[in-house]
């Protein structure tokens, strides 16, 4: 069976006669999500039970460690059977579905909801240099429905990757400013956090996380709660946690805005965040925006590490940087302070070099209304230099008018030559706005992109998964440049409590 691979991009630097170093293709699609089941009578039951309602599933965020991809799936709604799973990263030259069941990690048993020791809601994963992955999990389930349910907490869960799902490790569950640890021999996770009454709220929503690894370590975490939202600040060394509050940059308004022709109005607060790379520039920088804003802000470390700081009036240390084409959700930085983000409006993928003002440099690299509605959430690979993006047509989601015998989620892959911000730029990183590989193999194919360049607006590949150009087969789509202008983009907004998420009629 083989796999057709679309390949699209723009040069958003035509005019100013530069080339886009990235090109994206789709490595998997999914019209409706299915899983990797025990046996069949399991699935049976899952369906017979409501426990399993794919149109009910959507895909959040995605993180890359070794040779597997590791996936969130928020419990919005009711039929939900696992919050993270993973899939094999696609790598060229091997043998893969195009759209492989997914495999709930660590355990079928860690998704039991209502068992507040397993994981419950979660959006987004980080995962450290030395495969330990942080996960947030919101606790609340089921918000987009009529009887959400809260009964588990808030809380960080750390699994060590590197020993496998089979981890006989113990189970640390730190209590806020304690040094006591309960034990439970039967998770394969190093550490269970949970958060004070004084960070958290029975409507918090985890949203987004990043790994601060410089100095003592710290963990930033969003938290786009309806009565309280906010950055949790979490303390490796102290095992403490608080919170950071500012109204004007973490709390949104409301916003009515189209995507792909949908009418929506959504009231989301504080969500994407992305640091600045290890030892960039002096001190690091967190950037972060919501949902329903167009702006991005940024506020310095230094001021959420200290406690007595962060807990005051940190107003003074937000900085505006301008405003976005278009409101995103899901950000990612890479070792060289390049910004990645999503335009949802646009159907499109944007980058911003942030040694460089916000305002004038902020680029598309990708566009295409098709194959990028929602692009909801980026990571890098450690090794190949790649990008990965997951996109989830979630306005679809939002009005419950999903498709399932469409392609309904793609992961999407650029090669762009770097490293997440977690790994220290090395001298032979080349990256440059402008740098692009004479030649890059591209799923056993060589792929050279200078030999377009001449008159180029938009080059489009499709490929038949061997290295066969199926460019013939798809005149339509490569014709068609107003509708098909680079990589459609799929962002997931978990919009915690949903404060006000609607369809408008028009």
């Amino acid at each position: 069976m083989w796999v057709q691979f679309l390949v699209l991009t723009i040069v958003w630097s035509a005019v100013r006669g530069e080339v886009p170093s990235e090109v994206f293709e789709v490595t998997y699609e999914w019209n409706k999500l299915d899983f990797k089941w025990p046996d069949d009578s399991v699935k049976a039951r899952y369906l017979a039970n409501s426990q399993y309602i794919p149109e009910n599933i959507t895909i959040s965020g995605v993180k890359v460690w070794r040779d597997r991809l590791y996936i969130t799936l928020p419990r919005l709604r009711h039929g939900v059977p696992a919050t993270l799973v993973s899939i094999p990263l696609a790598t060229p030259g091997t043998s893969r579905s195009a759209s492989p069941p997914l495999e709930p990690f660590p355990s079928w048993e860690m998704q039991e909801v209502g068992n507040c020791t397993a994981l419950q809601n979660v959006q987004n994963v980080e995962i450290h240099s030395d495969g330990y992955m942080w996960v947030v999990d919101s606790g609340r389930v089921n918000i987009l429905s009529d009887e959400p349910n809260n009964r588990c907490p808030p809380k960080l869960v750390i699994f060590d990757l590197s020993a496998g799902t089979s981890s006989t490790k113990y189970d640390m569950i730190h209590k806020q400013g304690s040094s006591q640890s309960d034990y439970n021999m039967q998770s394969p996770s190093v550490r269970v956090v949970q958060f004070p009454s004084s960070v958290v709220s029975q409507d918090s929503s985890l949203v987004d996380i990043v790994l601060d690894i410089e100095g003592d370590g710290y963990t930033y975490i969003s938290d786009a709660s309806e009565s309280d939202p906010g950055l949790i600040v979490y303390s490796w060394k102290e095992n403490r946690s608080w919170k950071v509050r500012d109204i004007r940059s973490m709390r949104a308004s409301k916003i009515r805005t189209v995507i792909n022709g949908m009418h929506i109005e959504v009231m989301r607060n504080i969500g994407g965040l992305a640091l600045s790379p290890v030892s960039h520039r002096g001190e690091r920088v967190l950037y972060y925006s919501s949902l329903s804003n167009l702006l991005l802000f940024s506020i310095r470390t230094s001021y959420l590490r200290d406690e007595e700081l962060a807990v005051g009036d940190v107003s003074a240390s937000v900085k505006t940087l301008g405003q976005k084409e278009s409101i995103s959700e899901g950000m990612v930085m890479d070792s060289r302070g390049v910004l990645y983000y999503g335009l949802l409006q646009n159907n499109a993928i944007a980058r911003w070099d942030t040694n460089l003002p916000f305002d004038g440099n902020q680029h598309k690299i990708a566009l295409d209304n098709k194959f990028l509605q929602w692009p909801a959430s980026f990571g890098f690979d450690s090794d190949r230099g790649n990008l990965t993006v997951i996109t989830n047509k979630f306005q679809n989601f939002l009005a419950e008018r999903v498709q399932l015998h469409e392609a309904n989620f793609r992961i999407i892959t650029a090669h762009t030559g770097s490293k997440s911000y977690l790994y220290q730029q090395q001298e032979n990183d080349n990256f440059s706005p402008i740098y692009m590989p004479t030649s890059t193999e591209i799923w056993g194919r060589n792929f050279n992109d200078n030999k377009d360049l001449n008159g180029y607006t938009e080059h489009q590949y499709v490929t038949d998964g061997i290295g066969n150009d199926a460019s013939d087969k798809n005149k339509n789509i490569n014709n068609n440049t107003s509708a098909a202008m680079g990589l459609s983009a799929s962002i997931m907004t978990f919009i915690s409590g949903f404060a006000i998420v609607r369809i408008l009629t028009v």
